[in-house]
């Protein structure tokens, strides 16, 4: 799967990033790509100055790298220093404590994640945890749990993929249930677009086809991951589509991804 960046941004279009207080905050799922080079980044940025130049235009981005491996202290230094006081990160819980133990008996391993992002806890609006489609109803006691063990500074966004949780009945009520009690909230994934492309056309695809078909808007804190579709005009009427339902008072996160 491939991210694509926007075209490029003329000096004075208005920028995300020069908001303080954005009612939306919006942002990819990566901030460095070498198909960006040309388009994105300024002429002769070194890979290690990506996320500064990213963070000049966006004002959150999702730390998709941890899902995979811990970076070392070194690097989670930079990226503090890389990035403006109003920038929020979103960091996933790696695979093993998510997939491997599913929750369970991985205290000392949550422990050590927490505290090796510690330079960038101000800066970490969500802490991820996002859950194999294995994960089912049986599990949410397992869920509620976790969540609840969690440092108080540590606000948990949950992504659920088992198809139970999207039927409308007992079992996604009980997880709505479980948010709301533990004052977590839920990730929502519109892939409307990945569905409306062919994949024959666009290969790329294929394994998005894997999440659940369906579209979920919640009520108070909208943190929506959107799968884009190759179509500038489609792609807006999807976007524009949403806007009824995000809240007018309140602070809500938007997470656009890139397929092409």
């Amino acid at each position: 799967m491939t991210t694509s960046p926007p075209e490029n941004i003329p000096p004075a279009t208005p920028r995300l990033a020069d908001t303080q207080n954005p009612p939306i905050r919006l942002g990819l799922t990566q901030w460095s790509h070498n198909a960006w080079q040309r388009k994105f980044y300024p002429k002769g940025s070194q890979s290690g100055e990506r996320l500064a130049r990213y963070a000049e235009v966006f004002n959150t981005v999702e730390g998709n790298t941890t899902f995979y491996a811990s970076p070392s202290p070194e690097t989670v230094l930079r990226w503090h220093q890389s990035t403006p006081d109003n920038f929020r990160f979103t960091f996933k819980f790696p695979r093993q404590i998510t997939h491997d133990f599913q929750l369970s008996n991985c205290r000392d391993l949550v422990s050590e994640f927490i505290h090796l992002l510690k330079p960038l806890h101000e800066k970490t609006a969500l802490w991820k945890i996002q859950l194999p489609s294995a994960f089912g109803p049986e599990s949410l006691g397992s869920l509620a749990q976790f969540i609840r063990a969690l440092p108080e500074h540590c606000h948990a966004g949950v992504e659920v993929r088992h198809p139970a949780f999207f039927a409308k009945g007992d079992a996604e009520r009980a997880l709505n249930r479980l948010l709301i009690e533990t004052q977590a909230d839920r990730i929502i994934m519109d892939s409307r677009p990945v569905f409306r492309q062919s994949p024959i056309r666009q290969p790329s695809l294929m394994p998005s086809r894997k999440n659940p078909k369906f579209r979920f808007m919640p009520l108070r804190h909208p943190i929506l991951r959107w799968f884009v579709s190759s179509g500038i005009r489609t792609s807006k009427q999807m976007m524009l589509s949403l806007s009824p339902g995000l809240p007018k008072s309140r602070p809500g996160w938007l997470r656009a991804k890139h397929l092409i």
